[in-house]
């Protein structure tokens, strides 16, 4: 397909220029000079190139439009078998950051509190000259590393560089790592998928589905299908969110209580005796222990004094869970934000134990790549993060990718002190955001367009590698962070084996295996026939390459790789669990925050696709969650109607919010969606990056509250007041 240069100009125009923020009024695109004249060249000719969307855990497949190599729009893969060609407005609007006016151009170093252009040799030198000086031989933690990826081999790379360096001053951010963590301290491995071919009944624990998960699309098609079968789904959370929406039932309760509601559940299925009797006697360790303590404290009378969750519906709930034939207790990241999110996560684990994991299914055999550091090998041992900075002089150089925890955290200030008093701040963040803006070095990361890597993910049921290919060469001077690693290990020699040239050599490294075992199929092809699948049984190989660069250059083209049947079996973990898992060191059980008189909980909420709180980097995306109520930049205060009414306080008029750490200003929205205790204040506004503040964080005004193994914040455990205010508010 040809067209001309101004149809050309338009469809641009249509695609970026037209992304502006209603209330910010630019434009958010940039175009660097060395691509303008192929813009301005005259008529242009149409092509697709095939990457994966990298922006959440989901790893869909993506379509890319190009005019003359100039990426225009994004549209879904319909051959990935994670999406099957749809695509969510993260996806369709992933172009947008290729172009993004704020994108860092170049490394830069601060001199004299300001930022200033340097040569990648230059800013290399420095990293290279600062950890030299900092290297240990016995973990003495002298450097540390917090980063954000869902990316397994970069996440695998990161922990590979910090170990050479002899330090285990490591977070990394990854949603299937963190909702797998709970799994891994008390079993031997996290299920690796919703069996839904035969599942017949779920219980929610807060996990948004169909919008922040491992991979919306797939489950948006996986529970319109489960539902299809008038299958049961019913959903504890503290607001009803979409995809508590899709639930049969939503049970609204604060997040700290998922545990005593599992619990009251396991309570009536120890009671009934309706457990999988052989499953506990084999696998569940301490299981008489365990039931002792349930039988003590969990009945659902006591479980609704504490959560105030009707105990007819405890009792209803677990007769129903005990009476399906493979049921499921589910949750995911977000069970851990709450003071008392990782003993959550082991109650409803429990609550499947008593099942025997029956709705859950594990794949058999090593198809994906096995990442030995990603393991636990202490299960005691609480894990490093961000906020051990605090009071830790030791540390002496910290790295950062794509982390702005300064922004997530509601200790923020601490955090903020204690990155002032470390000498070397080295940040790999291709945007200045709140944290990235303290370091005293940053070398940007290539834009996902331009960035060559891959995702691998079994929540289909099949092992799946979607990968991502550089559409585009860079824009500018910036650098793959994979790139800056490897070439740091070999240079500083951290590890004696290290054989890599670039992060493409070790990416090519960890997917040989997928090749050499000649299991499944490039992702070129539909779904394959029963014939095809008898003739795969019988030896015959899907796929057509002779040699591993073959493969390794159609994985890239085709946008990854998948089995189609895989051998699974049931997923029988053994669960070790006792008291100590799910009662706090001073026995007070669950956070009590309940809030007295016309007090209220704070209960912060992600907004639909809002993954990590930076959505108010793309107006289109923004906007788009404030069509009901025309309120984009502004913050707002979302209240149950019952309770604004109580309170005097009316739709759309302005109140001041104040909390223990201050108070401010909003736009009341009444919304039935919202729990009668609770004011539900979205994050993601509230960045004060580069002079442009919309909205407040709701995080600064919540109390310092983590989950205690983890430090995840809380984000439900603030109390705080409303009071309407007149104009001058």
């Amino acid at each position: 397909m040809q067209i001309n240069r101004r149809d050309f100009v338009k469809l641009l125009g249509g695609s970026l220029i037209g992304f502006a923020a209603g209330g910010v009024g630019e434009a958010l695109l940039k175009i660097p000079n060395s691509v303008k004249p192929i813009l301005y060249a005259g008529p242009r000719v149409e092509t697709w190139k095939l990457t994966t969307c990298t922006k959440c855990p989901g790893g869909c497949g993506l379509r890319i439009r190009m005019i003359d190599d100039f990426p225009i729009q994004a549209f879904g893969n319909p051959l990935s078998p994670i999406n099957e060609g749809g695509v969510c407005p993260i996806g369709l609007t992933s172009i947008e950051s290729l172009y993004h006016p704020d994108r860092l151009t170049s490394p830069m170093k601060k001199v004299n509190g300001e930022f200033q252009k340097i040569s990648y040799s230059e800013a290399y030198g420095i990293l290279s000259q600062g950890l030299k000086q900092n290297m240990g031989s016995a973990k003495d933690g002298k450097a540390a590393f917090v980063a954000q990826t869902e990316s397994d081999f970069m996440a695998n790379l990161i922990r590979e560089f910090m170990s050479g360096m002899g330090s285990d001053k490591v977070e990394i951010d990854n949603f299937s790592a963190n909702s797998a963590m709970p799994y891994n301290r008390i079993t031997d491995g996290r299920p690796d998928f919703i069996n839904f071919g035969t599942c017949d009944f779920i219980l929610n624990f807060g996990a948004q589905f169909t919008e922040i998960s491992e991979s919306p699309l797939y489950f948006t098609r996986a529970i319109n299908e489960f539902k299809a079968k008038k299958n049961e789904f019913i959903t504890f959370s503290p607001k009803l969110t979409p995809s508590a929406y899709k639930a049969k039932r939503w049970i609204p309760i604060a997040p700290e209580y998922y545990e005593d509601a599992a619990l009251g559940i396991s309570y009536v299925i120890l009671k009934d005796e309706t457990y999988d009797k052989a499953f506990v006697q084999k696998q569940f360790k301490d299981f008489d222990a365990f039931k002792e303590l349930i039988l003590q404290d969990y009945s659902p009378a006591a479980v609704e004094s504490r959560t105030g969750v009707a105990a007819e519906d405890i009792v209803t709930i677990a007769r129903k869970f005990s009476g399906a034939s493979s049921p499921v207790a589910y949750f995911d990241e977000s069970i851990l934000y709450s003071s008392n999110g990782i003993r959550n996560a082991f109650a409803v684990i429990a609550l499947n134990g008593l099942k025997g994991f029956a709705g859950y299914g594990k794949l058999k055999g090593q198809e994906l790549p096995d990442f030995e550091s990603g393991k636990e090998t202490d299960k005691s041992k609480q894990a490093w993060n961000k906020n051990m900075l605090l009071g830790d002089n030791d540390v002496k150089l910290l790295m950062l990718y794509k982390n702005n925890f300064l922004f997530n955290s509601p200790n923020s200030e601490e955090l903020r002190k204690a990155l002032a008093g470390i000498p070397l701040v080295v940040s790999f963040s291709p945007f200045l955001d709140e944290t990235s803006e303290l370091a005293n070095l940053i070398i940007p990361d290539h834009d996902d367009l331009e960035k060559l890597d891959a995702i691998a993910l079994t929540v289909t049921g099949s092992p799946t590698i979607s990968t991502q290919q550089p559409i585009v060469k860079p824009f500018y001077s910036t650098v793959h962070t994979g790139d800056v690693l490897v070439s740091l290990v070999g240079d500083l020699k951290l590890s004696p084996k290290w054989a890599y040239k670039n992060y493409e050599d070790y990416l090519q490294t960890y997917l040989k295996p997928v090749y050499n075992h000649g299991k499944g199929m490039l992702m070129n092809q539909k779904k394959p026939t029963e014939l095809e699948k008898s003739l795969h049984q019988a030896g015959w190989q899907l796929a057509s390459y002779s040699s591993f660069d073959e493969f390794w250059e159609q994985m890239l083209r085709y946008g990854g790789w998948w089995d189609p049947f895989p051998k699974v079996s049931e997923y029988k973990p053994t669960l070790t669990l006792d008291k100590n898992n799910l009662i706090a060191d001073d026995n007070s059980g669950s956070q009590n925050v309940e809030p007295k008189g016309d007090s209220l909980r704070l209960n912060i909420f992600v907004k639909d696709l809002d993954y990590k709180g930076d959505m108010a980097r793309n107006p289109v995306l923004t906007e788009q969650f404030g069509l009901d109520s025309n309120i984009y930049y502004d913050t707002w205060v979302e209240i149950n109607s019952a309770t604004a009414t109580k309170l005097s306080i009316s739709d759309r008029s302005k109140v001041r919010i104040k909390t223990a750490k201050g108070s401010f200003k909003a736009v009341a929205l009444h919304n039935p969606a919202v729990m009668l205790t609770n004011i539900d204040v979205p994050f993601g506004l509230g960045h004060t990056v580069q002079g442009k503040t919309f909205g407040i964080n709701p995080l600064s005004y919540s109390d310092n509250v983590f989950d205690e193994a983890t430090g995840t914040p809380s984000f439900s455990e603030t109390i705080a007041m409303i009071e309407r205010a007149g104009d001058g508010i």
